[in-house]
């Protein structure tokens, strides 16, 4: 197997990508497995930025961004309570996938070993609150790594990160805020129906999508060659180039990296079976 990627700017206009998987020769066959995407869906996620993309979620004292006692870079936010929960939230994210799991995560610390939450707030197409998942831990006065796992509800379009000091006193700070996860569907191809790859469509001159074995000229799933789960993608040529690709909701402007492993007679050296094109 051999692992292949490809990093990729989203330029401003851009809000889904298609992500392909090719066979470039006439004949072979070529094997994807695991195929993610990463990047930073967050803006001013390290508060460098001070509090741009950010804004207070709950009524309290305040908060702001501090120029000392960072955890990475030279500024942390910092939210100070005097009635109970306070907190701040994030700018929308928008590129997550309703199928996916993912985690949220930051660094955090505060003056009085109290709790803080983790939440991310789940909205609709109509800007209604759908969901919310939360977690809430304790921290003291170093710097501690706090993370939250959660899949989203399939009603939901938009999402924002929300951070919360829980106590009548002291001051909370957080730096570092990261979203992990990748949004594409079915990317370990584990899920087939009649042998078409759930998630994914033929584009180039393939035959059929969803045969079963390496003839024809098609595509599918097996569970012979595999690096990860229990099934992979194959792609075969057979006498004509082509492909399967996926369409994948992404954030304008942002960097990215797109990465598979593939095996087979027909993955080229120079990483051409892996592309990304933009739709919108």
């Amino acid at each position: 197997w051999r692992y292949i990627y490809h990093p990729f700017v989203t330029n401003a206009n851009t809000a889904t990508v298609r992500i392909n998987l090719y066979v470039y020769g006439a004949s072979g066959t070529a094997y994807f497995d695991y195929i993610t995407l990463r990047g930073s869906n967050l803006s001013n996620a390290d508060f460098e930025g001070g509090t741009a993309g950010w804004t207070q979620a709950d009524a309290g004292a305040g908060w702001g961004v501090s120029s000392t006692g960072a955890h990475t870079g030279t500024k942390c936010a910092y939210v100070t309570a005097s009635d109970g929960l306070v907190g701040i939230a994030s700018s929308n994210v928008t590129c997550m996938g309703t199928r996916q799991r993912y985690s949220v995560s930051c660094r955090a610390k505060a003056t009085v070993s109290n709790q803080v939450r983790l939440s991310v707030a789940e909205y609709d197409a109509g800007s209604n609150l759908v969901k919310t998942d939360s977690d809430s831990l304790t921290v003291g006065s170093n710097w501690q790594y706090v993370q939250h796992f959660f899949t989203p509800d399939p009603r939901a379009v938009s999402y924002k990160v929300e951070l919360y000091y829980i106590g009548n006193s002291g001051t909370a700070s957080f730096d570092t805020i990261k979203i992990d996860g990748s949004p594409i569907w079915n990317g370990g191809f584990e899920c087939a129906t009649s042998g078409a790859v759930d998630g994914w469509s033929t584009i180039g001159g393939l035959v059929a999508s969803g045969q079963t074995n390496n003839s024809g000229g098609g595509s599918g799933v097996t569970g012979t060659v595999f690096t990860e789960g229990q099934h992979a993608l194959y792609v075969d040529g057979n006498g004509t180039a082509g492909g399967l690709g996926a369409n994948v909701n992404v954030m304008a402007g942002k960097s990215y990296k797109v990465s598979t492993f593939a095996n087979g007679s027909a993955v080229s050296l120079e990483r051409r079976n892996l592309a990304v094109a933009a739709v919108q």
